[in-house]
């Protein structure tokens, strides 16, 4: 999703504007040559293409900044997703406009995802006030699954649980079962 966003904020931003911050927030333990990264008030050169053969992932050279969250995992995601929202709420406290009292907006983007993006956009859509999130179809994984269980549920109907299991083995969101049906369960 970072590297969409960085994409489309280059392409499609005026150079006349101000300067537009993009914060990307990632584990520290997914990042390729995370290594190259560590030093004290020193540039560090980073290399952004990415090793296709690579389980890693590459930073975005499309973002202002990044804050990269440790917990020790090696390429695991999910870490980083409590600090995101923290740091999502805070964000969206700020105003803009202090005479209309008007706050920053938050919108969430599912672009493929993980078992992670499941609870987020589950936490986004029962906030108060609830945070939009835009989901991008066919970008497989959580995003099919979110974008297939609205499809089938938004006007009261049921998605049958056959369909369920197909839709899990098909975009291999296996460890995301337990996680999906437990909200279900616990939040109706």
């Amino acid at each position: 999703t970072s590297r969409h966003v960085g994409d489309a904020v280059r392409d499609h931003t005026s150079p006349y504007l101000r300067k537009i911050c993009i914060i990307g927030i990632t584990p520290w333990g997914v990042i390729e040559n995370h290594r190259d990264l560590i030093g004290r008030d020193v540039i560090c050169p980073y290399q952004t293409l990415g090793n296709p053969l690579s389980k890693l992932t590459s930073l975005n050279s499309k973002h202002s900044h990044f804050i990269l969250v440790d917990d020790g995992t090696v390429g695991k995601y999910g870490n980083e997703m409590k600090l995101r929202r923290m740091l999502e709420k805070y964000i969206a406290l700020q105003k803009i406009h202090t005479r209309m009292g008007q706050g920053v907006p938050v919108v969430g983007l599912v672009i493929e995802g993980g078992p992670n993006v499941i609870l987020t956009v589950w936490e986004y859509v029962r906030d108060v006030p609830p945070v939009p999130v835009v989901v991008c179809e066919g970008t497989g994984r959580a995003a099919d699954l979110l974008s297939f269980t609205h499809k089938h549920t938004a006007d009261g109907g049921y998605v049958p649980c056959l369909y369920v299991l197909h839709i899990f083995t098909y975009i291999k969101l296996q460890d995301a079962w337990g996680l999906y049906f437990d909200n279900i369960v616990e939040y109706g």
